[in-house]
């Protein structure tokens, strides 16, 4: 554990080396680099929202389906002497395929939804202050319980007033001591970071659509399957 450490403290350090090495161009390169860095932080944003939007429509999909398969499922059941054998079977069992991959397809996009980065709190290289809130420590000390929060918090305003003005203190410092080098630096690892977190998003896409093809391939070999043994009877 001990080599493990610090081979990822000594990676660590040369990775924000090399960041930083952006800040030793001279000022007219450099500022071409912050532009470009700036507009591919936009272009990643808007890439994470293509896909996230991707993501929340498959999962609504997914409520939909579940929402007709129960009902048709249950009905199967009910009228299974009607249907008969093979009918209830094929139909009956193509249903209950379906409707435990749809389930598997919920618990996996709420498993990816609260999934936490593992490298969101590294020191040096992970969100920076000026693009996101995690990069401002105070600001998540601010309490956000909307169910209980007004309860709890009532008589103790300073659970959230306290970290927002240390917040808005430290937003302001570091506001004021930025300069075009550090600027740079930051928007250089905040990009970096967003690439990676598209990654995210874009495998957590392919797994949704791997559990539905799944569900497809399982109900056709499901259907087969009963008909194979029903006509070799």
């Amino acid at each position: 554990m001990a080599s493990m450490d610090t081979e990822i403290e000594e990676i660590q350090q040369a990775a924000i080396a090399a960041v930083e090495e952006v800040a030793t161009l001279p000022p007219e390169p450099l500022a071409a680099k912050l532009a470009d860095i700036k507009q591919m932080i936009g272009h990643y944003i808007g890439m994470t929202n293509e896909i996230e939007t991707r993501r929340e429509r498959h999962y609504e999909f997914t409520l939909l389906f579940i929402a007709v398969l129960v009902p048709a499922f249950a009905l199967v059941i009910a009228d299974r002497h009607r249907l008969g054998l093979l009918a209830t079977w094929l139909a009956g069992g193509w249903l209950a395929v379906q409707l435990a991959f749809a389930a598997v397809s919920i618990f996996v996009y709420h498993a990816q939804s609260r999934y936490s980065y593992p490298f969101l709190k590294l020191k040096g290289v992970a969100n920076q202050w000026k693009w996101f809130y995690y990069g401002n420590p105070a600001v998540t000390e601010i309490k956000t319980d909307s169910v209980f929060g007004p309860i709890l918090h009532r008589k103790d305003a300073a659970s959230s007033t306290i970290p927002y003005l240390k917040g808005l203190r430290d937003f302001a410092s570091w506001y004021t001591a930025e300069n075009p080098k550090s600027e740079t630096v930051a928007a250089l690892k905040q990009l970096y970071l967003l690439q990676v977190h598209n990654y995210y998003k874009n495998q957590w896409h392919k797994q949704l659509y791997a559990v539905s093809l799944w569900a497809w391939l399982i109900g056709i070999a499901y259907i087969a399957a009963v008909l194979i043994v029903y006509w070799a009877r």
